[in-house]
């Protein structure tokens, strides 16, 4: 792996263990079986690029798909990025 791929590098990107995320009920995107096999195959390949973007709470506000590819393969901890307090206005 590239040294600027890594982990170390995004101070900003954490890990958290993958049964402790929470979808958002509120998710507009509805990914079907296929399409979750489709980004396992590519966690497996290239591995998570784009971190899972996360409330103070747990809950997704990106990366529903990933998240449900990750339990897929098993994946015991993902890269997550704090975001916007989902519900709060």
């Amino acid at each position: 792996m590239s040294d600027i791929l890594k982990l170390e590098n995004f101070p900003h990107i954490t890990t958290r263990e993958t049964k402790s995320l929470r979808a958002n009920p509120d998710n507009a995107k509805d990914h079907g079986d296929k399409q979750i096999r489709k980004i396992a195959a590519s966690i497996e390949r290239f591995g998570f690029l784009s971190p899972i973007v996360i409330d103070e709470n747990g809950r997704i506000a990106a990366g529903h798909g990933r998240w449900e590819a990750a339990k897929l393969l098993g994946l015991k901890t993902i890269p997550v990025h704090p975001g916007p307090i989902i519900g709060r206005r």
